[in-house]
C-alpha cells in the first residue's frame, strides 16, 4: 500500500466511524510500505466490513485478519 493509499483508506473509513491507523514500514532508514490496521478495542458492524471489504476490493487492496475471539450480537 503507498502512502496515499493507506491515507485515502483512512479518510473512507472515517466517513463510515471505522477507528483505525497508519502504520509505516521503514528499513535502514527508508521508507518501505504502508498498512492501515483497524483499532482491536472497536465493535465494527457488519455493513461497516461489508463496506470496508468492498472498497478495498474496488482500490485492488488485500483485507487481511487474525482473530482472536468472534461473536455475533
Amino acid at each position: 500500500m503507498t502512502k496515499a493509499q493507506a491515507y485515502a483508506m483512512l479518510d473512507a473509513m472515517e466517513t463510515v466511524k471505522m477507528g483505525g491507523s497508519v502504520v509505516l514500514r521503514y528499513v535502514n532508514g527508508v521508507e518501505q510500505t504502508f498498512a492501515v490496521q483497524l483499532d482491536p478495542a472497536q465493535v465494527f458492524s457488519g455493513v461497516q466490513l461489508g463496506q470496508l471489504a468492498s472498497y478495498c476490493a474496488t482500490n485492488g487492496l488485500t483485507l487481511s485478519a487474525q482473530f482472536t475471539a468472534l461473536g455475533i450480537t
